[in-house]
Order: structure tokens, then C-alpha cells, then sequence
């Protein structure tokens, strides 16, 4: 079973309780470390904090077939307690299930800082090596001409350099499906090259992780986003989180893929039951529950 296991420092053989348990025993320091696990092991399977034992000091010595372990265990302040009352110190802090627990959720975030990491230093290298090149649209774009000017793709690319040093999550690969729905985005806005240009600079000067579609005002003088923006961003709320989800999983590693998303984005996932289920449907129904999370999203604006 899983939980049939339990902690053991490298230096455990070494310590000084040790060394002087096994003077005091006449054996050897190995020895006394398998003793002492044998007790550990049974203390594990029948206490959650290894006190109030119900047993004898003659019950340890037979049990682990080493006379005189029990008295070694008093003398170095590893065995506390009267006679059918028996303690294991500080027994709690790293065996029991609450410390497996722990134990366990402490692997589980360190794996994941390492792929963390491990990803970082690539988005990095990525980001240096792009730095040196001018940037391009992917090959075979279908850019509509009126945006399709060298001071727009220059706007694109500043975008890109944004994205890369602030939000390495959001990064856009070169001719990808992303790059050229960002494209598709800004066509939808129906905004001359200068209006773009400036839109894309508000963007970054605002230090915003997706593109916003420029406000247009309201007859009572409001202002409102551009009537496509709201299919726009229910769209990138579901890509952020097939992205997060791919990353991550939640059932594991919820927080972390919180992180990557924005409030309204758990709203409308929630609404749907949570991550967990979004992530859970195979990709016969992807389809279908992305429907579902559109619709949801826009119900939150």
C-alpha cells in the first residue's frame, strides 16, 4: 500500500544516539539502525503519534531481538515513559499520517518548482534568442492588407517582447494556431493602423497579458469595448485555461494553475464544476464543454 512506508534521515546510521547505543550494546552501528527501524516500523502500525504505548521495555527487546535495546533507547532520550505507557519522542514530526501527508505535498510542489524552472529557463533562452531577430508574422497569414503595414507588425512584435519578459506564460510560438488568432483579434477590430498601433502601446504601457480591444463610446457617453471583443475574450479565457490545464493538474497542483488564470476565468469554470471535471473529459466532449464555458463566461460580464 501507499501509505506502508517511513522516514529516515541519510544520516540516521551516523548519528551520535546511535553511535552510542551501539557502544553500549556491544554491536555495530548498522545493527542498531535495523533495530531501531523495526521498532519505528511497528510503532507505525499501531500508533498515529507514537505515544502511550501499551507495552513493556522486555516486549521492545524480544520484539526486535536485541536484549537491552529498550534501556540503550532511554539512555539517549529516544524511548520516554513508565512501563505499559511507553513514548517514542517526537515520533509525530515524521512518521504518523499527518507528517506522511506533509511529506508527500512537500515532494509534490518540489517537483512541480522544478518543472517550473526547468520551463522558466527555457522561456528564457527563447526570449534571448528572439531579442536578436526582428519579428515576423508565421508564413501563410491571411492578414487583411489595411492592417498588414510595417508599423502594425512592428506594434505586434513590441507585443511579443512584452509578453516574453513580463508573462513568459502567455508566450506565443512562432507560426502557431495563437499567433494567428492574435491576428485574427486585431482584424476583428476594424481600427485603422495608427488606432491599432496606439491600442497595442495602451496594452503594454498598462502591463496587461492579453490584447483589449479599443473602447468605443455610447450615445449616453460611456465607453464600451468593440462588439467583438466579448467573443474575443470568452475564446482566450478558454485557451488560458486548456493552457493551465495542460500544465498542471489541479487535483494536485490547484494553486499553481490558479495562477495562471484570471478571476472571471474561475468563475466560468466553476460554473461548470470546477477544473478538475474540465480537465477529466476526454476529447470526444472538449467540444462540448467548450461551448458550455463560453457560454458561462460571458454570463459573467
Amino acid at each position: 500500500m501507499a501509505g506502508d512506508w517511513i522516514k529516515i534521515e541519510h544520516a540516521m546510521p551516523d548519528k551520535p544516539e546511535v553511535v552510542e547505543m551501539a557502544a553500549s550494546l556491544g554491536i555495530d552501528q548498522d545493527t542498531v539502525t535495523g533495530k531501531v527501524l523495526r521498532l519505528w516500523i511497528w510503532a507505525d502500525q499501531q500508533t498515529e503519534t507514537g505515544n502511550a504505548l501499551s507495552v513493556t521495555e522486555t516486549f521492545i527487546d524480544r520484539h526486535t531481538f536485541c536484549p537491552g535495546l529498550a534501556a540503550a533507547l532511554r539512555k539517549v532520550g529516544w524511548l520516554t515513559g513508565r512501563e505499559g505507557h511507553l513514548s517514542i519522542p517526537n515520533f509525530s514530526r515524521h512518521n504518523g499520517q499527518t507528517a506522511k501527508k506533509r511529506g508527500n505535498t512537500q515532494k509534490r510542489v518540489a517537483k512541480s518548482r522544478n518543472a517550473q524552472s526547468v520551463t522558466k529557463s527555457a522561456l528564457e533562452k527563447r526570449r534571448e534568442e528572439k531579442s536578436k531577430t526582428i519579428y515576423t508574422p508565421g508564413e501563410g497569414f491571411l492578414i487583411p492588407s489595411k492592417i498588414n503595414t510595417p508599423e502594425v507588425i512592428a506594434s505586434v512584435g513590441r507585443w511579443l517582447a512584452h509578453l516574453r519578459q513580463n508573462h513568459p506564460h502567455k508566450v506565443v510560438e512562432d507560426n502557431s494556431p495563437q499567433e494567428e488568432a492574435l491576428w485574427r483579434t486585431i482584424a476583428r477590430w476594424g481600427k485603422s493602423p495608427a488606432e491599432v498601433e496606439a491600442q497595442i502601446d495602451l496594452c503594454i504601457g498598462s502591463d496587461w497579458q492579453n490584447l483589449r480591444a479599443p473602447e468605443v463610446p455610447r450615445q449616453d457617453g460611456t465607453k464600451s469595448s468593440t462588439a467583438s471583443e466579448g467573443q474575443s475574450s470568452s475564446a482566450e479565457s478558454w485557451d488560458r485555461v486548456c493552457d493551465a490545464l495542460s500544465k498542471f493538474d489541479p487535483k494536485y497542483n490547484l494553486e499553481e494553475c490558479r495562477e495562471l488564470l484570471q478571476p472571471k476565468d474561475l468563475t466560468a469554470a466553476k460554473a461548470l464544476g470546477g477544473l478538475t471535471r474540465i480537465r477529466n473529459r476526454d476529447q470526444f466532449t472538449r467540444t462540448a464543454i467548450r461551448k458550455e464555458f463560453l457560454e458561462a463566461f460571458r454570463r459573467t460580464r
